[in-house]
């Protein structure tokens, strides 16, 4: 496959993954899991990262993560609970569910919900291994590219606000034991 097809075809695929979804009317709740199903399976992520190596798209860092790694281990603002819990909860919100949090209740799906899910996540990595080998060609020297185009850059400060917004999360967490604050409940996983 030449460049030039491949490059159309990633194009199209980006194309596809960016259109909103579009509400489950008729065809019933069925058809709107799949894109949720797409979309947990990282084919919307492998389509779409010649835009992130060309730094076109990028992810915004939340502000609470901003102001984290300007001070991880400042005293609460308001230095009163409901504060404590504000940015607690904001931070939940940012990095999603702590090293603590309780995973979510399972239900045991029968053999063939089991079988049905077995063949549909063979079928969609199969899928997201074809796209991800046709985008992977699209971009020849893809370090080179993401250094020289600043996307390698925007993904360290993203990974060092994480970093930091954890950081936060843990000293609040303690500071507000050490106070007698009660802590928000961890999100599920």
């Amino acid at each position: 496959m030449g460049v030039w097809p491949a490059l159309v075809l990633a194009l199209t695929l980006t194309a596809c993954a960016t259109v909103a979804p579009e509400p489950a009317s008729e065809a019933g709740p069925e058809a709107a899991a799949v894109p949720a199903l797409l979309a947990d399976a990282g084919l919307t992520q492998v389509v779409t990262q010649p835009l992130n190596d060309f730094n076109l798209l990028n992810s915004e860092i939340p502000p609470v993560l901003v102001a984290a790694q300007k001070a991880p281990y400042a005293e609460p603002a308001g230095h009163s609970c409901t504060s404590l819990v504000t940015e607690l909860q904001a931070l939940n919100a940012a990095l999603g569910p702590d090293i603590d949090a309780a995973a979510a209740p399972a239900t045991t799906p029968d053999l063939v919900e089991q079988a049905t899910g077995a063949v549909g996540e063979l079928a969609i990595g199969t899928v997201k291994n074809t796209v991800s080998s046709v985008v992977d060609g699209v971009v020849p020297f893809r370090s080179w590219v993401r250094k020289l185009s600043g996307a390698e850059r925007h993904s360290s400060a993203v990974a060092a606000a994480i970093s930091a917004g954890t950081m936060r999360r843990a000293f609040l967490k303690d500071w507000a034991q050490g106070t007698g604050c009660a802590v928000p409940p961890p999100l599920p996983r």
